[in-house]
This record gives C-alpha cells, structure tokens and sequence, in this order.
C-alpha cells in the first residue's frame, strides 16, 4: 500500500513537473513571439519622415475657422528616421535628423536610438543617444557615446505602438501615420502641455511650367522635382539660376477642424515671405489618399504624383 502511494505521488509530480514545463515554455515562446513583432512594428512604422506643419498651422492661421487655440504654440520640425547596421550587432539602429520645419538646412538635432531585446522580462526596449551636428554615423557601439537619460519600453496597444519611460517624462505613439510625443524635451517645448503631433510626410514627383520673362510665348520646365505633402514647398528657378517670386506648396490641412483635405497652392511672392497666412493666387484641393493633383493658371502649370513603386508620372514615363 505505501509502495502505491509513493508510485501515485512519484508519478503527480512528474505530471505537475512536465505541466510547468509546458507553461514555462509556452510563455517563453510568447514572449519571443510579442518581442519579435513589437520589433517588426518598430521597423516598419518608424523609417520614414515626420512633420508637424498642420498642427502648426492650426495654430497660427488667423482664419477663425481653422485656428485651434493654445496657449503656447508648438516649433515646427520635420524629423527623419533611417535605420542603419552596426557591423556585429543585431539589434535595431536608427538614424535620427530633426530639422526647421520648412528650412531643410537647419539642422536642430540629430539622435542615434537603439532597440533591443530584454529576452527575461520579455521587453522590447530602446535608449537614445545625442550626437555633435553633421556628425556622421556611428559605425560600432564604441562611437555611440552616452546614453540620455531614461530607457523606453516599447508595447504594442490595439492597433499603436507606444513607447514611454519609467518616469513617464517621454510618451511616444505611433498610430497610423502619426507620431505624437509627450513629455518635457529640450527639443519638442511644450510638449508635456499638448502633445507634438507629427504626420508622416508622402512624396510626390512633379514639375513646373512658365513661360520665360522675354518670351511670353515660350514654355519653360523645371521637371524631377520632389516634393512631401506636409507643408512642403518649391520655389521656381528659372534655367539661368534667377529664383522667380513664384512657389508651389503641398500640404495636408484641415478645413474647420473636420474635414481632412490635401491642398496644392501657388504663391506670387518673395520665397522668405511665404508663412501659415500667406495668401495664394491660386489653389486646388483633392482628398488626402490623392495620388496625383495639379493645377494650369495658364501662365503657370503644376502637376504631383505620389512616389511609390510601378506608379508612372511624367518624371518617369520614358524611362525603361
């Protein structure tokens, strides 16, 4: 009779063994598999270019209508991200430029962030590291330098991913295409009060036709342009280098704080004059999925089309 007991209680706590096990396990490859698609989510969601024009706008348009009103505006910045590889390593690098929303050359700040993997806790993590203006990037853990202070812990949330720091003194989302960022940042100010909130920048191709100043009858093209549609704007520069006073701008707006459009604007004034109450001359708008949009004043004519691969516009027609 002991015998039976001690084979019965020998035999549960190798089932009960082989059970935690199976759990064990489990959870250890659920943990991957979260780990591994927050990570996918990371890369896929985040390379790209972000801007905040229309957040901007909104807040220094004089048009009632439009205007949201804030206590304290928000800084324009365009922030580009560009993953990279550290020879021998596998975790996740990217790039990261933050320039003057609408002066490309200005550069207020350049980050290097790194993700990784915590395998124990189960965590997709990254850190942020500060680098000197026009400084190139690294090439080996070595040139990162020191880390900015609090680590982000990065979890997937229905359909956003979301990023924040022990403290909470950084809270970063990514929904859809736009990036917001909470949290007191010596770059993003007042960004604890309203959150910055940047839209992903979609590219488009396009040209510019005018007639040249001697000769009203002549057409003249200015062709493989590049242009986003988050406040992106082209001044016309004629074939000998003279700039002309007229631009062509791109933008995602929102008209009354409800409906959602993309605008195309032409503007007959001096390039550093052109600001949010800048009146055009002239303007079409179309709905912001629009792969192509144009516009033909006659005496000046303008047509984008979005850059995406096996979408032909007139930049690329001709070529095999």
């Amino acid at each position: 009779m002991v015998e039976m007991q001690v084979l019965v209680m020998k035999n549960l706590f190798i089932s009960i063994s082989i059970f935690l096990c199976l759990v064990s396990c489990n959870n250890i490859e659920k943990n991957y598999s979260v780990m591994d698609t927050t990570m996918d989510q990371i890369a896929k969601q985040l390379e790209g270019e972000f801007n905040n024009f229309q957040q901007c706008w909104q807040e220094n348009t004089n048009e009632a209508i439009h205007r949201v009103k804030i206590e304290a505006p928000h800084q324009h910045i365009h922030s580009k991200f560009k993953a990279f590889e550290i020879e021998g390593e596998d975790d996740l690098y990217f790039a990261l430029t933050h320039r003057e929303g609408r002066d490309s050359n200005k550069i207020l700040k350049q980050e290097i962030w790194h993700f990784w993997q915590d395998k124990e806790a189960g965590n997709t993590l990254s850190e942020r590291y500060a680098l000197s203006i026009n400084t190139k990037i690294p090439q080996s853990v070595a040139d990162l330098g020191d880390a900015e202070p609090g680590i982000l812990t990065w979890r997937i949330n229905e359909n956003s991913l979301q990023a924040q720091t022990e403290n909470q003194d950084l809270v970063i989302t990514i929904e859809e295409d736009a990036l917001t960022i909470t949290g007191k940042q010596t770059l993003f100010e007042n960004a604890e009060i309203v959150p910055y909130r940047m839209l992903r920048c979609r590219f488009f191709s396009g040209w510019i036709e005018y007639p040249l100043p001697e000769n009203p009858d002549s057409t003249f093209r200015m062709g493989n342009l590049k242009l986003h549609d988050q406040g992106g704007i082209i001044q016309l520069t004629l074939e000998d280098g003279t700039k002309s006073d007229y631009s062509v701008e791109l933008t995602q707006l929102v008209y009354g704080k409800q409906i959602a459009i993309m605008k195309l604007a032409v503007y007959q004034e001096p390039f550093e004059n052109i600001d949010y109450n800048s009146r055009a001359i002239s303007y079409a708008w179309t709905s912001p999925e629009a792969k192509r949009l144009g516009i033909n004043l006659r005496k000046i004519v303008s047509g984008w089309t979005l850059i995406e691969p096996g979408f032909i516009n007139s930049n690329n027609m001709n070529q095999e």
